[in-house]
């Protein structure tokens, strides 16, 4: 699908901590090559006449294999890389660029577990940098990072005004960056990229969140203005994570006013982000494609009832998990929650009292053995609330409703504790 070797050339022309090449290649690797070029960059940073900006490459070379894989492994190697660009970095701009990127490698350990911790010490980083004298040149890397991060706070607090005040905070921050077009600081492109990503991702959340039609259409026009910034060739995961968001805004304007050719829409435009790349390219956003073809589908099947559509979603959904299964992301316990979902809708569509029975012990049974992972705990409970509400729904006794609402308040509690509350 792409020229691998030349590519890499291409991103590697001008040496490690270089300033004329271009991270955006780096979405054209595959992770292995990633992966191999931010280990062979590594030894080298500490020899590089800036080795805080040499180690700042490193660092964000893991955060986006992290991103693409779900790895802990790159996770923490992202990690230990922007300490090191700390370390190099003492005072001025190099410290509050370095401080941004510790931000970076911390939200994105956020994004994909869902870890509170790591976003408050993301903040803690933003704070150091901002209070850097001297630090001019770093300005739009800290205001961006600041904005994403208040992006995330406020899906958390599920508050209108929260996000209202965030999509500002992204709007000023890419102004400020609009007015830096020469800034040699090739990082500039992949941010500029990720504030426009997180504004669309931002309005399409909450829009999600609250069935607002305003908001879907808002992030509509910011993907809209994204695709029109994003080059196919150049960043083919960029332009398949906007066409994802675009299909799910799609179809949940389509499952508002009830129209399933919107939802038909959605399903091939994001079979379409799905060619953009192979699967083993970037595992999570292949599994967030099907993933959020498989909820366009079940949207679907509740404007026009067809046990296929049902059927079709499980066999995405399949497919999904094999592709994340055992990274512990955000995105694995978005899956086994809509897979659980699936299930129990087929069992229902079918009247099959046994079936749902025969998942309710087997769910109970889970529960009962206990274990120390409270994400799981909390799937298995939002699983078991869906038997118990389908069993009352075909007329079963005794009657299960307390037991749903309080197994699903208890459940969204504990995934909202764990920074997994999106998820629900």
């Amino acid at each position: 699908m792409f020229d691998f070797g030349k590519d890499l050339k291409r991103f590697v022309a001008s040496g490690v901590g270089g300033q004329t090449r271009d991270p955006r290649v780096l979405e054209l690797l595959p992770t292995a090559m990633v992966a191999e070029q931010a280990a062979s960059e590594a030894p080298l940073a500490g020899q590089s006449s800036q080795p805080w900006r040499a180690w700042r490459d490193v660092a964000l070379i893991w955060v986006g294999h992290a991103r693409r894989t779900g790895l802990t492994s790159s996770l923490e190697a992202a990690g230990r890389a922007a300490d090191q660009a700390l370390a190099a970095a003492t005072a001025g701009h190099a410290f509050a660029f370095a401080s941004t990127v510790a931000a970076e490698a911390l939200v994105a350990r956020f994004d994909l577990r869902g870890d509170l911790e790591a976003l408050d010490e993301a903040d803690a980083a933003v704070e150091a940098a901002a209070a850097e004298p001297h630090a001019r040149r770093a300005e739009p890397a800290v205001a961006a990072i600041h904005a994403r991060i208040r992006a995330r706070r406020a899906l958390m607090d599920n508050d209108p005004a929260s996000v209202r005040a965030a999509a500002a905070l992204l709007d000023t921050a890419l102004h400020l960056d609009s007015r830096r077009g020469t800034d040699p600081d090739p990082w500039r492109l992949v941010r500029v990229v990720d504030l426009r990503m997180d504004r669309a991702e931002l309005s399409l959340q909450a829009g999600l969140r609250w069935h607002d039609e305003r908001l879907l259409d808002q992030a509509g026009r910011d993907l809209r203005v994204l695709m029109d910034h994003v080059d196919g060739d150049v960043l083919p995961i960029t332009r398949a994570r906007a066409i994802r968001a675009c299909g799910l805004a799609l179809s949940a304007l389509g499952h508002m006013a009830g129209r399933t050719e919107a939802m038909e829409q959605a399903i091939e435009l994001m079979a379409l982000g799905r060619d953009l790349f192979d699967a083993d390219h970037s595992p999570l956003d292949a599994a967030a494609l099907l993933a959020a073809q498989a909820e366009t589908l079940l949207r679907w099947q509740q404007a026009a009832p067809v046990t296929q559509l049902l059927k079709s979603a499980e066999d995405l959904l399949t497919q999904a998990w094999k592709l994340c299964a055992t990274r512990s992301t955000g995105l694995e316990v978005e899956i086994r929650l809509r897979a659980g979902r699936v299930k129990t809708l087929l069992a229902y569509a079918d009247g099959d009292v046994a079936a749902l029975s025969g998942q309710e012990a087997r769910l109970r049974q889970r529960l009962a053995r206990g274990g120390t992972d409270p994400v799981s705990w909390a799937v298995d409970q939002l699983c078991l609330a869906r038997v118990y509400e389908a069993l009352d729904e075909l007329g079963c006794a005794p009657g299960r409703s307390w037991a749903a609402a309080y197994a699903r308040a208890e459940a969204t509690e504990t995934l909202r504790e764990s920074g997994l509350g999106a998820v629900v």
